[in-house]
């Protein structure tokens, strides 16, 4: 799962989403004004905060909610989902009046291939001379496993497993001439950096009153690859948080951005080790913090 450093770094130099393949419903094409719900309370500090949630609506359906969280002066903002490289016309685009305490509510759909995963990104940017002016953006990973019934139980329905997997925060800065500089930064050694993933198990559950899932998670483009975990349900339809933490060192000559990536792995059951096809496994997402001794 080849990440592609250098094509993720230059679509953020021109305050771009991530961009990854994948397939997006052509009605997401039109550009849309969002609906805003501002709201009266203290004044705050400028913020800007964007959480995603992605959700899958079947096995080849994922629902991705984006919510922003902003407090501070009136602006004009712009939103931009990603992915698609390929066909930009699908990113789906569109403006929103920000202002004192404002929440947006933004939706997109993805579609995928079954043990395949996608990526969404979702950017928020402030024009070039206003106050908070730059790019806030943030991209979450997702993969879906689903097994077909038994043929030694067919009444028995099989597993379906989805993952995802969420980057901390992006910021970016204008720097002039349509250039931004990235704003995460710190002295090193950095604070704890965690990416945070869901696991969500609809499925049959034992006798035992336990289901479990076999995960790992994959740093970089999937060399390296964690201990495997578990994750444990007692019920259908059952979501479980699971978190992966590192800590920015300062950065050497060989050093490869991607090495900060991070994804998520299904394992497959045993009824289905004779599969030739990996495990499914989420898109990569990167963690773009640079810490430095100065």
């Amino acid at each position: 799962m080849k990440l592609g450093s250098s094509r993720r770094l230059a679509a953020l130099a021109t305050g771009a989403v991530l961009l990854a393949t994948s397939v997006v419903s052509a009605a997401s094409a039109a550009a849309d004004t969002v609906p805003t719900r501002p709201s009266t309370g203290p004044s705050l500090p400028p913020a800007l905060d964007i959480d995603l949630r992605a959700t899958a609506k079947d096995c080849d359906t994922f629902a991705v909610e984006g919510r922003v969280a902003y407090s501070g002066g009136q602006e004009t903002g712009r939103y931009n989902w990603g992915p698609s490289h390929a066909r930009p016309e699908l990113n789906r685009s569109g403006s929103a009046a920000l202002g004192g305490s404002t929440s947006l509510e933004l939706e997109n759909e993805y579609h995928i291939r079954d043990g395949r995963g996608s990526v969404a990104a979702l950017s928020i940017t402030l024009p070039e001379g206003s106050p908070h002016e730059g790019v806030s953006l943030r991209e979450i990973g997702f993969a879906s496993l689903c097994e077909k019934r038994s043929p030694a139980a067919p009444s028995v329905p099989g597993r379906q497993v989805f993952a995802t997997v969420q980057a901390p925060q992006i910021t970016l800065h204008h720097t002039g001439g349509g250039l931004y500089r990235l704003h995460n930064r710190g002295r090193c050694p950095g604070a704890l950096r965690t990416f945070t993933g869901t696991i969500t198990y609809n499925g049959p559950i034992p006798k035992t009153g336990e289901a479990t899932v076999t995960y790992y998670w994959v740093r970089g483009e999937g060399d390296v690859k964690s201990p495997p975990q578990t994750a444990v349900f007692t019920r259908a339809g059952q979501t479980v948080t699971v978190r992966d933490t590192w800590r920015p060192a300062a950065p050497s000559p060989t050093d490869n951005v991607d090495r900060e990536a991070r994804s998520i792995e299904l394992e497959k059951s045993r009824a289905h080790a004779l599969d030739d096809s990996p495990n499914p496994r989420t898109f990569g997402v990167l963690d773009r913090f640079q810490c430095t001794s100065e």
